[in-house]
């Protein structure tokens, strides 16, 4: 398996070993990845070799196997690099390395370099530092000195036209990096609801800008040239990854750990730090798509549906797993689905329901979403309960959700689809959303299910009484606030991230 690195080291493995072998998709968490070591390839394409084993009995994958990767070569750095390098403040190989990630769309990780006292500093700030490959290093081998001088990118730095794997996306203007090197491993999924409005009319960028400068750290603008402008610059498609049609002027194609990218295309006459295309993806599939370690917990439940049809029994995909149980009437069922075959059905007289947890208390921003397929919305149902207050219900035509002080927003519903609900609480104000679009909000609304009395109860009130009758898809429960405006509805299913 031979696989060039550009991205960080562990995620091009992973995503090369999902390449080939059918989207297999393997959890960092329980796998041992062993040190990489010297292989002598006789087609001299690969000169690395790893071996992967297992770690946790539970995994879907056991066993053993080995990789072959190609790790890069550090002297490689003095083709791409302009040098000096510019900047100031660098008192260690690590905070250089740093600036080298930031500027320059590197992945050194922990562990790629050796952190000694190559750095050398000369009295007018100019000087030179010695990058060294750790044997341990995933993604690096050898070793190269690089010239510093104080200051900052304000025009073009030129780089050599030289192809070198994995290192640079072929662009037409080769005076400075490409947008592409920059941008194509940011994750701009917290910005989701922005990202989602712009189509190829868009002519103001100035909300990408301000996200791009807060995910980012740099100065992104659209009122003047500078290293860091969007100005002049053109949407050239925004939508579905699976969907994207190749650019004539670029090889990138979009990370397919992402289910949308937003492809814009920089204006030179502006953009002087950066050249060609920014591929900024959101909407994250896969948690592992676009980092060496694990991602920051933000799915505290959620819940598919999607088990062998009759099933009373419903498990939790987020980590720790928990256990839904059926009571009364309440099943899975295959008569409705909007993903993966079946939901969960309610005729009035079940529900399914988990113990009370400390992390289903949710006291700070949170979002609560579902897709409700409601029978009738003329009498009272309960659609979830968590305590004597918290919860959704349903009465004379509108959905209604309380917290756990009995503060309540409310919007309409209709009978007969599946809509898709959110309660979003962020910074003090609660939203609620019906079908992605802005229902009401609230600045009174507080915590949400912090009762230890009881468990969370989904389809009736938590004494069994007042049934929902209908069908719930897709439930999901987060420690975030993932919309802040209105949004078009996911149309696959959620992943845990």
């Amino acid at each position: 398996m031979a696989q060039t690195l550009y991205p960080a080291p562990l995620t091009a493995i992973l995503a090369a070993i999902a390449a080939q072998n059918k989207g297999v998709t393997l959890n960092p968490a329980q796998y041992t990845f062993g040190a990489p070591t010297p292989y002598a390839d006789p087609a001299g394409v690969e000169n690395t070799s790893m071996l992967i084993t297992v770690s946790d009995v539970t995994a879907p994958y056991q066993g053993a196997q080995t990789v072959y990767y190609k790790r890069l070569n550090l002297a490689d750095l003095t083709t791409l690099l302009p040098q000096p390098i510019l900047g100031n403040g660098w008192a260690t190989v690590a905070d250089f390395w740093a600036v080298l990630n930031a500027n320059f769309g590197l992945n050194f990780v922990a562990g790629d370099l050796n952190d000694t006292d190559a750095l050398v500093i000369n009295g007018d700030g100019t000087g030179s530092v010695t990058l060294k490959a750790q044997a341990g290093s995933r993604g690096w081998i050898g070793q190269v000195t690089l010239s510093f001088a104080i200051g900052n990118y304000d025009i073009s730095q030129a780089i050599a036209n030289t192809a070198l794997p994995g290192l640079l996306w072929p662009n037409t203007d080769f005076s400075k990096p490409f947008g592409e090197l920059y941008s194509y491993f940011r994750d701009m999924t917290p910005y989701q609801s922005d990202m989602q409005q712009y189509t190829t009319a868009s002519n103001n960028l100035s909300q990408l800008a301000t996200n791009l400068a807060a995910l980012t750290g740099n100065p992104w603008i659209v009122t003047a040239a500078s290293r860091y402008s969007l100005q002049g610059a053109t949407v050239q498609y925004n939508g579905l990854v699976k969907n994207f049609v190749a650019l004539s002027d670029s090889i990138c194609t979009p990370n397919p750990g992402y289910q949308y990218v937003l492809v814009v295309k920089l204006n030179p006459s502006y953009s002087l730090g950066y050249s060609g295309y920014l591929f900024l993806h959101y909407g994250l599939i896969d948690p592992y798509a676009n980092t060496d370690t694990l991602p920051a917990v933000k799915t505290v439940m959620l819940l598919h549906f999607d088990d062998i049809n009759g099933s009373k029994i419903v498990t939790d995909n987020a980590v720790p797993a928990r256990v839904f149980n059926a009571n009364g009437d309440a099943v899975i069922s295959t008569a409705q689905s909007l993903y993966g075959g079946s939901s969960a059905q309610f005729d009035g007289t079940g529900n399914f329901s988990t113990a009370d947890s400390t992390d289903l208390h949710l006291t700070g921003d949170y979002t609560i979403e579902f897709d409700l397929y409601a029978s009738s919305v003329a009498a009272a149902q309960q659609v979830l309960s968590k305590g004597a207050t918290a919860g959704f219900a349903i009465n004379a035509g509108n959905l209604i959700a309380t917290d756990d002080a009995g503060n309540t927003l409310s919007a309409a519903v209709t009978a007969g689809a599946f809509t898709h609900v959110a309660l979003v609480k962020k910074n003090g104000t609660t939203a609620l959303y019906i079908a992605g679009q802005l229902a009401g909000t609230s600045g009174t609304m507080t915590t949400f299910g912090t009762d230890t009395t009881t468990g969370l109860f989904i389809g009736s009130k938590t004494d069994g009484t007042g049934g929902l009758s209908g069908w719930i898809e897709e439930f999901r429960i987060s420690n975030v606030a993932r919309y802040t405006a209105s949004f078009d509805p996911f149309d696959t299913q959620f992943y845990v991230d």
